[in-house]
């Protein structure tokens, strides 16, 4: 039960709710756990003892609770904004007062919109150079690096490629900046207190064929090149609740194909508390499989949602995903017409349907 006490510190007569429950007072929300001295985000060369990510997740110091933002199987509570909470070992909850903070208000589209369109745009004038150098090492066009208005120049205090993520008004709520040098060996990272959207062109939907949905900014640009109607999610879930609305633009008879990417991990190859919580005969799981797994939870979701065929599939030629594929082509990929000509490939063939 929670109960009030007196802190002098914040004046006379203030008062101090202190909880008593252990689950609130060891967790909280999102907000308190990264606050908190006892909580360290996970790393490439730590990463989470649940989803073997190096990202998202967090772990208390005395690596007891693991906070996962991917993985419920197994969890024994729900965080309060988002992720689950793991026992790693038998320890008790620590039962100790804490006083409640009052977490920082989320920011409006409109209110980040303000924010980050100016830094996106000043990055994307006048890095033509930098960015057809992206282009090269990706094997994409750089017209369409540079219709995703990707830029280039310094974001918190580091060197970086900059793809602004959109909502489905257009508007740059988020930032994902491609590192030119890798931090923990981690390349691409979220600009701090920017939003991850979605990646698109202002004239997507004029593209010709279904509407590809792709996992990330590179990939998005791979399927310009090809000449296909494309819209980049950022990450193997996220990006629904804005994919949503967009995908309602959409005309109605007009198909919608969520790619999967070729990334299985053998039930060897994982991390030994993850395989703990894996099955050895899985056929492809968020645990070893999670290109495939996402990609059939985004098109049933986005089916129930919208209320119509949504369809989920891979890439042929066994490619990992849509850049890679492009590669293969061995195309000039400043040809549109032999680009485009290699993109009608891919329309004809039809995935699994939900």
């Amino acid at each position: 039960m929670a109960t009030t006490t007196k802190n002098n510190r914040r004046g006379p007569g203030a008062l101090l709710r202190v909880d008593r429950n252990p689950l609130n007072n060891a967790f909280g929300t999102e907000n308190d756990m990264s606050r908190q001295s006892n909580w360290k985000n996970v790393t490439t060369s730590e990463p989470c003892e649940i989803c073997g990510a190096p990202d998202w997740c967090s772990i208390s110091t005395d690596r007891a609770i693991a906070h996962c933002k991917r993985i419920e199987a197994g969890s024994f509570k729900p965080g309060k904004t988002i992720g689950y909470l793991h026992r790693l070992t038998g320890n008790p909850l620590p039962i100790h007062p804490r006083q409640k903070r009052i977490t920082k208000r989320r920011l409006s589209d409109n209110e980040l919109h303000a924010k980050w369109a100016p830094r996106a745009r000043a990055m994307w004038k006048g890095t033509g150079e930098a960015v057809k150098r992206l282009a090269r090492h990706l094997g994409v066009a750089a017209w369409a690096l540079d219709a995703l208005e990707v830029g280039y120049g310094e974001l918190h205090g580091v060197m970086c490629w900059s793809f602004p993520e959109r909502n489905a008004r257009g508007q740059i709520v988020g930032i994902n900046r491609r590192l030119v040098t890798p931090i923990d060996g981690n390349n691409k990272r979220h600009a701090f207190g920017s939003r991850p959207a979605l990646s698109f062109c202002d004239d997507c939907f004029d593209y010709p064929g279904p509407v590809h949905i792709v996992e990330g900014g590179s990939d998005t640009a791979a399927g310009l090149t090809l000449g296909l109607c494309v819209i980049g999610r950022p990450s193997n879930l996220g990006g629904i609740r804005y994919l949503v609305p967009l995908l309602g633009k959409a005309g109605v008879g007009r198909r919608i194909v969520v790619f999967a990417e070729r990334d299985r991990k053998r039930h060897d190859d994982l991390k030994p508390i993850v395989q703990k919580r894996h099955n050895p005969k899985c056929r492809g799981c968020m645990l070893c499989w999670p290109g495939m797994a996402g990609a059939k939870q985004t098109a049933a979701t986005l089916a129930k949602r919208l209320g119509r065929k949504v369809e989920w599939r891979f890439l042929p030629d066994k490619a990992k995903d849509l850049r890679a594929w492009l590669n293969m082509q061995n195309i000039d990929v400043d040809n549109q017409i032999a680009a485009f000509a290699a993109g009608r490939l891919l329309t004809p063939q039809k995935g699994e349907t939900i």
